[in-house]
C-alpha cells in the first residue's frame, strides 16, 4: 500500500492527526534547525507568537534588515585594518540567509532534511 497522502480539502490532514499546520512547521524547524528559524524569525517577523500567520509573513521579507546586517561586514579598502579576509564578507553573509530562505527552508518544509542539509547524512 502507497504511503501518499492526498489533500483534497482545508482540514483534511488536521482531521488526520498530520500536524502539517503552519504553526507545527515553525515549531518543527525551531527544533531541527534553530539556525535556519533565526533567519526566519529575523527576516520576516516571525517568533512563537505569530507560528499560525508563518506562510503569510513569507511574502514579507524584509531585505532593508538583511542589508543593513550585511552592511557591518563592508569594510571600505582604504580602511586601515582592511585585509583580502574581508574582500567576500559581505556577500557571504547574503548567501548565508539566501540559502537559509530558498534551499534549507524549502526542503524542509518538503521534510527533506538530507535537501535541507547535503554534508549531514541522511539517518
Amino acid at each position: 500500500m502507497s504511503e501518499t497522502l492526498y489533500i483534497i480539502g482545508n482540514g483534511f490532514d488536521l482531521h488526520h492527526g498530520i500536524q502539517s499546520s503552519c504553526r507545527a512547521f515553525g515549531e518543527y524547524l525551531k527544533a531541527v534547525d534553530h539556525a535556519t528559524y533565526q533567519v526566519v524569525e529575523r527576516y520576516f517577523d516571525v517568533n512563537a507568537a505569530v507560528l499560525a500567520e508563518f506562510e503569510a509573513r513569507l511574502a514579507h521579507f524584509d531585505s532593508d534588515t538583511l542589508i543593513e546586517d550585511a552592511s557591518d561586514f563592508l569594510v571600505p579598502y582604504g580602511a586601515e585594518e582592511w585585509s583580502d579576509a574581508y574582500h567576500h564578507d559581505y556577500q557571504y553573509e547574503i548567501e548565508q540567509v539566501v540559502d537559509a530562505i530558498s534551499k534549507t527552508l524549502r526542503a524542509l518544509w518538503r521534510l527533506d532534511p538530507a535537501a535541507a542539509h547535503p554534508r549531514r547524512s541522511a539517518n
